[in-house]
This record gives C-alpha cells, structure tokens and sequence, in this order.
C-alpha cells in the first residue's frame, strides 16, 4: 500500500527536470561507495547527467519532491550507463578509465530477467514504505513485460535492505566474498537475490525497449 500522499511514477521525458535531484539521491544513498572510489558529489553530478536512462527508472515524489528511484537494467539497456568520453570530462584519463570499469561493471542479464541495479530512498521517508512500493511497482512492470525474473544484489553489511527484499519475495541465491578489496567501502561481499514472476502479459504503457541501446553498484 502506497503511502499517503506518495506517488509513484514510471521514468519518462517528463522527469528530465529532476536528473539533478535524481544523481544527488543515489550519491547520498551510495556515499559510502563513492567515497571508497574517490569520486566526489560534483564529478558524480555531472557524469550522471548525461548518463541517466530515464525510461529504466521509477520514482517516487511527495508533491513535487522527489523522494524515491529505482533503476533497472535489461538484457539490452541500463539505468545508468557511463561513457568514458563523459568522464574524461571531469577527470584525468587513469580516474576516468577506472570510474568506467568500476561504475559498469555487471554480471551478465538473463533475456527474460529484469534487474533492480539502483534503489534509493530519501532520508526523511525511509521506513515509511516507499521502498517497498517502488518495488511493488517495479514488479508490477515486470509481469505486464512478460519478465520471468527480477534480480539484485545487496551487500553483506546492508541488513535493512536486504530484510526488505525478503519480505518482498527476495532470496538469496549466491553469496560473493571480496574480502578486503571492499572493506574501505564497508562491505566484504555481495548477496544476489531473485524473486521469481508468478504470471505476465503484454499490456503496458510506457514501456522498456528491451533491444533498444541506451541513449547516454550492489545496494
């Protein structure tokens, strides 16, 4: 059930105004990551800006402020896709070629599989629910596309998160060690979770082109 006065709404042209709001919300939401990279808010801002994919994304807003996004990921496009001719804009060429392999770095998708790559929600209204009704949405899509499959991964040291994909249908099928490659970021490995798609069709408005190319982190 949809929090009083939360709205949720799939990724269209009409959220292009709130690209830089949408790039601030993941930055706060993956801080800790970021920092762990090096790469500061100002860098991340500008990247993301002609990196963002609106239309693999759901956002949730109270009013007018945007308050919740989720990004997804096809066999064929993603929420977010870095070009290294855009981080070379903002860094020099060893920080812009290793920002491009580690922030595109992904297991390989399934062509009936959805994958949630990025969820975020905003400090103020965490724990209300939002989180869980982007993804109640989020798999609502999924089903109408014909999707058997949607899949994440979620740190070890992320115990909210993960406990809200399991109470959302979630488990975990593997687990990935990095030891103390990640440690700097606060995690040491990876849960991969997937929930199966009871049931699907073909009927929905606004929807992901699954062959279509992009035009432009575990949780």
């Amino acid at each position: 059930m949809i929090e009083q006065n939360i709205r949720i709404e799939k990724g269209s042209a009409g959220n292009d105004g709130h690209i830089s709001d949408i790039a601030g919300l993941l930055y706060d939401a993956f801080e800790p990551k970021m920092a762990a990279l090096g790469l500061r808010r100002e860098v991340w801002g500008k990247a993301a800006l002609n990196s963002l994919v609106i239309e693999h994304s759901f956002f949730a807003y109270r009013g007018n402020k945007l308050v919740g996004v989720v990004g997804v990921a096809t066999r064929s496009g993603k929420f977010l896709h870095f070009q290294l001719r855009e981080l070379l804009k903002h860094v020099n060429p060893v920080k812009a070629l290793f920002y491009y392999l580690a922030l595109n770095l992904e297991r390989r998708i399934l062509k009936d599989e959805l994958r949630i790559a990025y969820l975020a929600v905003a400090k103020e209204v965490r724990g209300q629910g939002v989180g869980k009704d982007l993804l109640h949405r989020v798999e609502q899509f999924a089903a109408q596309q014909g999707f058997a499959l949607l899949s994440l991964d979620v740190v070890d040291t992320n115990l909210s998160a993960r406990g809200l994909y399991e109470k959302s249908g979630f488990t975990v099928v593997k687990t990935i060690k990095f030891g103390f490659l990640t440690r700097r970021a606060g995690f040491t490995g990876a849960h991969h979770m997937q929930k199966r798609i009871a049931g699907s069709s073909s009927q929905e408005t606004g929807t992901i082109d699954r062959d279509a190319a992009p035009r432009s982190c575990p949780q």
